[in-house]
């Protein structure tokens, strides 16, 4: 965990993603909330990315599985595709 910022019963927190083998990493951040049945966690950036897991560490290896499985499925989407990358300012 990078970083952690309380609010209202869920918490964010920034994870380095490492994408294929390994060799390229990405930090995404995640949104998790606790609940009587465990934890659910949810990636704002990539739509439909989400997980759980019985305990917060349990949540937080599920969801960095599931952006890295998330990541392999839009790159092999897109392996014939031209692709360009923008810099946002926020």
């Amino acid at each position: 965990m990078i970083q952690d910022n309380q609010f209202a019963g869920s918490f964010a927190m920034r994870l380095p993603v490492g994408v294929g083998n390994g060799s390229a990493s990405m930090k995404y951040t995640v949104v998790i909330h606790a609940s009587d049945e465990g934890y659910s966690i949810a990636c704002p950036a990539l739509p439909g990315c989400w997980s759980q897991g019985k305990t917060e560490e349990e949540a937080v290896a599920n969801i960095i599985e599931a952006i890295g499985d998330y990541v392999t499925a839009v790159s092999d989407a897109y392996r014939e595709t031209d692709f360009r990358e923008i810099e946002v300012a926020v």
